[in-house]
C-alpha cells in the first residue's frame, strides 16, 4: 500500500484555490474543488507550465502559460494526453496525497475513468525539455546560480535542500536575481532591493518573474526550459 504524506490543511487551502507540493521530489498539484480534493502532475506537458498557478473553474484547470486545459479529476486534456493523477485522502483538516500516483485511467481509490496510455516525457508536445544544471552539491543551501538554456537566463536557487528557478533578469532595471541575498524563499535583488518569492516569482511591486519546474534526479538538478516562440 502507498504511503500517504500530509501535503496541506482544509482550513489553509479553500475551495476554488490550489497550491503546488512536493512528495519524493515529485512536483504535484492540489486543488480544492468544493471540498474535494484532487492531485496531478504540476508540470504542464505542452511547455512546463504550472498547473497549480493556473484558472480553477468546476473540476477543470487551465495552465496559466498557453491555455491548456485538463480535468483536475481525471488528468485528462482536449488534446487526448492526461497528466498522472495521485490518490488523496482528508483525516480530520489533514489532507493527505499518496507518493505513488495511481495507474493510468484511474481516478482515485473510489472511482475509474478509462484508461489512456501514460505521456512518456521523451514524446511531450511543445519541445520542452529538463537541462541538467549540475550537480545538487553545487549550489549551497541559501545560495543561486546563473543557467543559460535555449536563450534564457534562469537564476536556480538551493532553499533548505529545496530548488526553484525564475527568471534571472529583475524587471526593474535588471539586476542579476541569482547574485541577490536569499532569505528564507525571498531574494532581494543586489541592484535596488525589489523582492521575490524564488517558489512562486511573486513581488510586492507586481513585477512578478516566470518560475520554472526543477526536479531532482541521482544527485543532478535539472530545470524544465520551454522552447522559445
Amino acid at each position: 500500500m502507498a504511503d500517504f504524506v500530509k501535503v496541506a490543511t482544509r482550513s489553509v487551502l479553500k475551495p476554488g484555490q490550489a497550491m503546488r507540493v512536493e512528495i519524493n521530489q515529485e512536483e504535484i498539484a492540489l486543488f480544492n474543488c468544493n471540498g474535494e480534493f484532487f492531485a496531478i502532475d504540476q508540470v504542464c506537458p505542452h511547455s512546463g507550465g504550472p498547473l497549480a498557478d493556473g484558472i480553477l473553474e468546476g473540476e477543470t484547470v487551465t495552465c496559466p502559460w498557453h491555455g491548456w486545459q485538463f480535468s483536475v479529476k481525471t488528468g485528462e486534456c482536449g488534446f487526448g494526453i492526461q497528466q498522472r493523477t495521485y490518490p488523496v485522502k482528508v483525516e480530520g483538516d489533514d489532507v493527505l496525497v499518496s507518493a505513488e500516483p495511481n495507474p493510468p485511467g484511474r481516478v482515485n481509490e473510489k472511482e475509474e475513468t478509462r484508461a489512456l496510455p501514460p505521456v512518456s516525457p521523451a514524446r511531450k508536445p511543445g519541445g520542452l525539455q529538463f537541462v541538467r544544471i549540475g550537480a545538487v552539491n553545487e549550489i549551497a543551501d541559501g545560495q543561486g546560480r546563473l543557467i543559460e538554456a535555449d536563450g534564457r537566463q534562469i537564476a536556480v536557487f538551493n532553499c533548505g535542500g529545496r530548488f526553484y528557478a525564475i527568471d534571472e533578469i529583475c524587471p526593474h532595471m535588471g539586476g542579476p536575481l541569482s547574485e541577490g541575498t536569499v532569505e528564507g524563499d525571498c531574494v532581494i535583488c543586489p541592484w535596488h532591493g525589489w523582492e521575490f518569492n524564488i517558489r512562486t516569482g511573486e513581488s510586492p511591486t507586481g513585477g512578478n518573474q516566470q518560475t520554472f519546474s526543477v526536479k531532482v534526479e541521482d544527485g543532478s538538478v535539472f530545470v524544465a526550459v520551454p522552447p522559445r516562440a
